[in-house]
């Protein structure tokens, strides 16, 4: 048989090569997901460092947030009447308050490209213990949403953390929306 019409190597092993880049990609996506979220991203440092915890309770005392005006965008909580708004603090609660994971994946959808929920688990235990957090939301579409966390450590230090929420109708979600994507945001 002439050398031209015998199959090369790739040829005979196309699939076998296309499965195998199709798993190194959602691999390395699913890897960089868990980073996301393991780390929360790399600080700004733009949460001003002079506000103490103890002035900080004393404004969440009055009403006020210590995060107001930080950043555009509403203080949220998980009873937000905006179901998506509710949805990422619901997450956000779950990660920093009641510190768990499982919670904290029941407010993104199941298909979502999101970490899973040990790997959650794995990034919450990397924040201390006593961390506050303050959460300013501002919708930007329909079911996105540019989202800035701000955490105080119980050593003083403080970040700011950036990243855009997409979210969709979800009945088995605790708020009815789901999270569909975590993204990192540019900017300040």
């Amino acid at each position: 048989m002439p050398p031209q019409s015998q199959p090369g190597w790739l040829r005979r092993h196309r699939f076998d090569v296309a499965l195998a880049a199709a798993v190194a990609v959602v691999v390395a996506g699913g890897a960089a997901t868990a980073l996301l979220l393991a780390d929360r991203g790399s600080s700004d440092g733009t949460v001003s460092p002079a506000t103490s915890p103890a002035a900080a309770q004393s404004d969440e005392a009055d009403g006020a947030t210590w995060c107001d005006g930080f950043a555009d965008g509403e203080v949220v909580s998980p009873d937000s009447s905006d179901r998506g708004a509710a949805a990422i603090a619901g997450f956000e609660d779950a990660y920093y308050v009641a510190r768990d994971g499982v919670r904290a994946r029941s407010y993104v959808a199941p298909n979502a490209l999101v970490a899973s929920a040990e790997q959650i688990g794995q990034g919450i235990s990397q924040i201390p213990v006593g961390t506050t957090h303050c959460l300013l939301v501002k919708r930007i579409g329909e079911g996105r949403y540019a989202v800035d966390v701000f955490d105080r450590r119980p050593d003083n230090s403080a970040n700011h953390y950036r990243h855009t929420f997409t979210t969709a109708a979800d009945p088995g979600s605790p708020t009815g929306v789901a999270i569909t994507s975590i993204t990192l945001r540019e900017g300040k």
